[in-house]
């Protein structure tokens, strides 16, 4: 696909979006038996024409 001028503009909200999270995080040992599971219902990268996950999940 051809970069256009769109897709710049994304890029530059994704890194804006990752410099307002840069302190957020969670710590935890590897020994601690701490099982770490992520859930998401927003797709901040996905595409912003159709509005589709772009990950390939369902």
């Amino acid at each position: 696909a051809k970069t256009t001028e769109k897709h710049l503009k994304e890029v530059k909200m994704i890194f804006h979006y990752l410099r307002g999270t840069i302190n957020m995080g969670v710590w935890y040992t590897k020994n601690s038996g701490f099982k770490l599971t992520g859930l998401s219902d927003a797709d901040y990268a996905g595409c912003k024409d159709t509005f589709n996950s772009t990950s390939g999940g369902a």
